[in-house]
């Protein structure tokens, strides 16, 4: 699951990155694997929280 999540994250990266190059020709492009991006970060992050409550109620 952990490595599923990081090719996602690696492809999301990728992705930026390749319209990051691309320069301010296409403005719109460059927002939706930024917010897929932000989106992946959320998703991992609530993850993160809750292994760290899952692991405060079993301790």
């Amino acid at each position: 699951m952990i490595l599923t999540k990081r090719n996602i994250f690696g492809e999301a990266l990728n992705m930026v990155h390749i319209n990051s190059s691309f320069g301010s020709e296409q403005p719109h492009t460059k927002k939706k694997p930024l917010a897929f991006y932000i989106f992946i970060m959320l998703g991992i992050f609530i993850l993160l929280n809750a292994v760290l409550i899952g692991l405060l109620f079993f301790r």
